[in-house]
């Protein structure tokens, strides 16, 4: 290969476009744990990137996707999530489901690991959203007894009096 020779453009989106959510190139590099010297390594992790992008792309232009996802994203032993906030509302402070990835130390096909850590957050807000509800429910319950128990005492108060 002569130096004049620029290799093949890749299909998909850009380097640059494709590490623009960690900050760049660099910090890509560094979410996955890798270190200057490797970008073989990260080019790798970014071609997968623009594989699975490009094979889901071509899977719903063939009509394929709408097959698959039933069984794939919601499997017979493992129901749809119906409660909670939406993956992008409770990935959004990480700046997103690759970045939350990134942080628990998963890669590219850890999207169950993933899941799974994002349902084990909304089962916890449920326990949190229905300890309050007890509580608050708690709390109006001695409130009424006590108003009813102080009411008795007054009325009796008046009746020994009378």
């Amino acid at each position: 290969m002569s130096p004049n020779d620029k290799p093949a453009r890749r299909q998909g989106p850009s380097n640059y476009e494709l590490t623009k959510p960690w900050g760049g190139y660099r910090r890509f590099m560094a979410s996955y744990g890798l270190k200057p010297g490797e970008e073989d390594e990260a080019d790798a992790i970014l071609d997968a990137f623009r594989e699975a992008d490009l094979a889901r792309e071509a899977d719903a232009a063939r009509g394929a996707l709408s097959e698959r996802s039933s069984t794939a994203v919601f499997p017979d032993d493992k129901p749809a999530r119906s409660q909670g906030p939406s993956n992008y509302e409770l990935t959004k402070p990480w700046g997103g489901y690759r970045h939350f990835m990134a942080s628990y130390g998963l890669k590219p096909g850890e999207e169950d690991e993933a899941d799974a850590i994002l349902d084990g957050f909304r089962e916890i807000d449920l326990a949190r959203e229905a300890d309050a509800a007890r509580e608050a429910s708690r709390g109006q319950r001695s409130r009424r007894s006590q108003g009813s128990r102080c009411g008795q005492e007054s009325r009796r108060g008046q009746r020994s009096v009378i």
